[in-house]
């Protein structure tokens, strides 16, 4: 058994847009976040903010389908976007983008038409 070789691990990251509900996403990543002045990784809780982004970390897991897990009973998906190879960041597995306000009027307007 070789020892040295280390496990992926997966990390639920989430960013939220300050200023607009719209366009909120959850990501899993090969990476854990970081905070944004001193760049130390953190696992679970607030990483910053900064150009109206504020990441939140969400915990690491053995497994991809452990974090997709936590993502499904933490948040309220759309959908995961589908498209890994558009990302610019590597470590990017899948996005998944949260349902805003908009999403909401838009499911009522639809039932109730």
């Amino acid at each position: 058994m070789n020892t040295t070789a280390t496990e992926q691990k997966f990390y639920v990251v989430e960013t939220n847009y300050v200023d607009n509900e719209n366009g909120d996403k959850v990501e899993i990543r090969t990476s854990p976040a970081r905070t944004n002045f001193s760049h130390e990784v953190r696992i679970i809780g607030f990483c910053g903010a900064t150009n109206n982004r504020a990441v939140y970390a969400h915990g690491e897991y053995a497994t991809i389908d452990d974090a997709r897990a936590v993502v499904l009973s933490l948040f309220d998906v759309i959908e995961d976007d589908g498209d890994e190879d558009e990302d610019e960041d590597e470590a990017i597995v899948e996005t998944y983008f949260l349902k805003g306000e908009d999403d909401d009027d838009e499911a009522e307007s639809a039932t109730s038409a």
